[in-house]
């Protein structure tokens, strides 16, 4: 696989093969977060809410993730309030079209699944990147779960193959799930990063631990800076992950 990122060329080796949204305006009306799953809410076109629905814009505060958390009530009722969203998103089949949970081809809660490191729960972040880039990721017709847009949805399954995903904005990289072995991203003519997953496979979806150049990233709110992957050009930087069945 090749792909333009971080204005560099990317090339993977994957554990195995992997290879657009419908925008409508709709208005959400759920039941409370606590009740039962089976209660789907209601999608009606009013206007009132563009390229999504009210549970999804919620996830959608990139600048002050932080700041959305304490709105929750800390980490623990954010991450479970996430988790339930994200869950629910699992039961429903159909790829290529809406559903009022997560949805994979609507860009406005494209970031949600990698939000629970700001909870200190990358082990759910992990969890759910990985199971997104497995089942809405594919080789079949309906392999990308939405309109590419300009590559939007290709961009966001390499970053989530390699294991780091870019917090718009911001010099950081949010840690999830590495689904390759090795990658190889050229920056420069001169800089190199290598990415390598150690003991990587479809059920070890965790990362136990990762090291930038050696030094350790923080397991349970893991992210990178960009400097740390280029510090300088000529730079060839090493990052490392080692890969577990069992949440860190």
């Amino acid at each position: 696989m090749h792909n333009n990122s971080m204005h560099g060329v990317v090339r993977l080796k994957h554990h195995c093969g992997h290879a657009g949204s419908l925008m409508q305006s709709r208005r959400f009306r759920d039941a409370p977060s606590h009740s039962s799953s089976s209660r789907v809410p209601s999608l009606c076109c009013h206007g009132c809410v563009r390229a999504g629905n009210a549970a999804q814009w919620r996830w959608f505060v990139p600048h002050d993730v932080p700041g959305l958390v304490q709105l929750f009530g800390g980490n623990e009722l954010f991450a479970s309030n996430l988790d339930t969203f994200m869950e629910r998103s699992h039961h429903h089949p159909v790829n290529l079209l809406p559903n009022p949970y997560y949805w994979a081809g609507n860009e406005p809660d494209i970031l949600a699944p990698h939000l629970f490191n700001f909870a200190n729960r990358s082990d759910l972040t992990q969890k759910h990147v990985r199971w997104l880039v497995d089942n809405k990721y594919t080789t079949a017709p309906d392999g990308l779960p939405g309109n590419d847009d300009f590559g939007t949805l290709s961009a966001w399954c390499v970053w989530s193959m390699l294991g780091m995903y870019p917090l718009t904005g911001t010099q950081r990289y949010i840690v999830g799930s590495p689904s390759i072995d090795t990658a190889t991203i050229t920056l420069d003519d001169t800089s190199t990063v290598y990415i390598t997953a150690h003991n990587n496979s479809q059920v070890n979806i965790y990362v136990a631990r990762a090291t930038v150049n050696g030094e350790p990233v923080d397991g349970r709110s893991g992210f990178l800076r960009h400097a740390s992957l280029a510090p300088v050009s000529g730079a060839h930087t090493n990052i490392e992950f080692w890969m577990s069945n069992q949440p860190y």
